[in-house]
């Protein structure tokens, strides 16, 4: 990441949204979290790792992922108290969602996580509308990637705000139906802001 200002705001992105995910995860209500050393260090090993894919939206999977990892079945002792932000965003975290591509990472969180738990990490901005209603070109090739298949359609899940009727590729995608419920399911305000709360 070239600018020095980004790089500020996508680290007080990453606190703040984890923070976010951990008063949903564990129930606590306003958690006063303070990163130590250990969890800046971590924050460095993820830019060093991931450098040119870092935004929002990959630091928010991530999160959701890192959380998967920690709050699941499989962990016997209860993390509500103990996990740290580098336990999220440190070598191991890294590690594990290199295992798996990006598209099986959301699955695993779309079934797990999510299922247990209500999670919404999205930000309420000002923006968001314009975003959510407009053609974005970085979508569109994302989109185009692998159009009209099941792989596709994971793509999608992992790099897009799922199904958009201005969108040619959404038109004639046979996945539409599918892609139309989850965007219902999982970000309904952006489903409403695009016409469809209706249905």
């Amino acid at each position: 990441m070239k600018n020095e200002n980004r790089k500020k705001q996508l680290y007080r992105y990453a606190v703040d949204t984890f923070i976010k995910a951990l008063e949903q995860v564990t129930g606590r209500r306003k958690v006063n979290y303070k990163c130590n050393k250990q969890d800046v260090a971590s924050w460095k090993t993820f830019v060093e790792e991931f450098n040119d894919y870092i935004g929002e939206d990959f630091i928010r999977k991530f999160i959701e992922f890192g959380f998967q990892s920690w709050f699941n079945d499989s962990v016997k002792d209860d993390k509500t108290y103990k996990i740290r932000f580098s336990w999220v965003f440190g070598k191991s975290a890294v590690q594990r969602w290199k295992k798996n591509n990006a598209e099986i990472n959301n699955i695993i969180v779309q079934q797990n996580l999510k299922q247990n738990v209500k999670i919404n990490l999205m930000n309420q901005r000002s923006d968001v509308p314009l975003a959510v209603t407009s053609l974005r070109s970085v979508e569109e090739n994302f989109k185009s990637e692998f159009h009209n298949t099941k792989r596709g359609f994971l793509w999608c899940i992992a790099n897009t705000t799922l199904y958009f009727h201005k969108s040619s590729y959404c038109v004639t995608c046979k996945f539409k139906d599918d892609c139309k419920k989850l965007l219902k399911q999982e970000y309904f305000k952006v489903f409403k802001t695009r016409g469809y709360g209706e249905e």
